[in-house]
């Protein structure tokens, strides 16, 4: 029972740690890939029900992220390190960048991306 509440106290700490707002204009994300920019977000297009973490076996990122949308009515969301922001946009643009990465141009409302412009990020040879 104690370990319970210590696994539950740790996760509370760390889930507060994560909601701890970014101070200045340019936040570099713990996974060292993703970052943020003023009115500029790159991370992973996916769905807010599975977050990128493609739950479903035998889907892709791509498919599972899709079929959460349609049969669940999940919103498509870009996440950012450990951030995840709602993108507000046509639904078929969106889709063109699910499961992938990509830099989300935009206004941002509470944890909504007003989306003005979407490009997908270049995967680079190491």
């Amino acid at each position: 029972m104690n370990t319970l509440r210590i696994m539950t106290a740790i996760l509370g700490i760390i889930l507060l740690i994560g909601m701890t707002p970014a101070h200045g204009n340019f936040v570099q994300a713990a996974s060292g890939h993703d970052t943020v920019a003023a009115n500029e977000w790159t991370g992973m297009v996916t769905d807010s029900v599975c977050k990128g973490l493609n739950v479903y076996k035998a889907h892709t990122q791509f498919s599972c992220a899709r079929d959460c949308v349609q049969l669940k009515r999940a919103d498509y969301v870009l996440v950012v390190g450990s951030a995840t922001y709602k993108l507000q946009a046509d639904k078929t643009e969106l889709e063109k960048f699910v499961g992938g990465r990509a830099t989300a141009k935009g206004q941002l409302n509470g944890n909504t991306i007003i989306v003005e412009s979407l490009s997908a990020v270049k995967k680079h040879k190491a």
